[in-house]
């Protein structure tokens, strides 16, 4: 399925393009995707309607356990997971913790019998460490990303323009 070998760039590539093999689609994600514009954002999807479940403040630990039950509960054929933002301030987890934990979400994803597993890059921050962090994390992802069939949505094109006055 061409679909796997993906990249997406939000603003580049239509996100249409990602999810229309399934009608339902899930956002898993922190408190980043709250902000999300759900009526906006679907308007540009043909045939599917994208639903959203933030988990402020979770790190990619807690993602895995509000994972399962709203998987089983979902059952979406298309998720796209945003994690590892959370993760970042912790000097313990090294980019590559981070990022093989973030493709175990999609791991559960696919236990779970999605089709496709779209898998979000973190996006930059105001901080320099985080920022470089962030990089390093990314370049793994999309690598595993292509490795394992996920799709991978590169966001690096947005900037420290687009924050909040919080650098988030």
């Amino acid at each position: 399925n061409h679909i796997n070998n993906m990249r997406i760039q939000p603003g580049n590539t239509p996100y249409t393009e990602s999810v229309k093999f399934g009608k339902k689609t899930i956002v898993y994600g922190t408190s980043l995707i709250k902000g999300i514009r759900r009526n906006e954002f679907n308007s540009y999807l043909n045939q599917c309607n994208a639903r959203f479940r933030p988990f402020p403040e979770a790190s990619i630990k807690h993602m895995e356990t509000y994972l399962k039950p709203t998987l089983h509960d979902d059952m979406p054929p298309v998720t796209t997971v945003h994690a590892g933002c959370n993760d970042l301030g912790n000097k313990r987890l090294s980019p590559e913790h981070i990022s093989e934990s973030i493709i175990g979400l999609g791991n559960i994803c696919r236990n779970y019998n999605v089709n496709n597993v779209l898998i979000s890059s973190i996006i930059c921050r105001n901080n320099p460490y985080l920022n470089t962090k962030a990089g390093k994390i990314n370049a793994l992802l999309a690598e595993k990303c292509k490795l394992l069939g996920f799709i991978f949505i590169d966001n690096s094109n947005v900037s420290n323009n687009h924050l909040a006055n919080d650098g988030i």
